[in-house]
């Protein structure tokens, strides 16, 4: 992964992207960082994805910061759209809680475990209405 600082900010950047800037000069297959440097393209150390909760939020890449002597990938947690929320807890009653109503109305299954299904299906994929 790799940036080039641009109007005083980084942005991402690609090796394509470099020889295509560059066109009457050859690279080698092994840059180092000081011929990166020169050009205004720096590696980006990259990171793990911070934890989150998948059914209510998603990670999406932040802008680099430059911490010590390096570029380090930064990330940013997002919560995801009231609908999509509303709709993956929609298919979880369908697939989870509607088949214990079914076998609760045939006697195969309690209220209790019913409705203990519904809470933790509301819990899984809380939003505020």
């Amino acid at each position: 992964m790799f940036i080039k600082i641009k109007n005083g900010a980084p942005e991402d950047y690609t090796m394509a992207q470099l020889q295509r800037d560059n066109p009457n000069t050859s690279f080698p297959s092994d840059l180092t960082s000081e011929v990166l440097a020169s050009y205004g393209v720096y590696r980006v150390r990259r990171t793990a994805q911070p934890s989150h909760n998948q059914n209510t939020q998603k990670v999406v890449p932040a802008t680099p910061v430059f911490q010590g002597n390096e570029w380090v990938q930064q990330w940013l947690v997002v919560s995801l759209p009231t609908e999509v929320i509303r709709s993956s807890r929609q298919a979880a009653y369908q697939a989870e809680a509607d088949p214990l109503f079914f076998k609760w109305q045939a006697g195969e299954a309690t209220k209790e475990e019913w409705l203990a299904k519904r809470s933790e299906i509301r819990s899984r994929f809380p939003y505020e209405e």
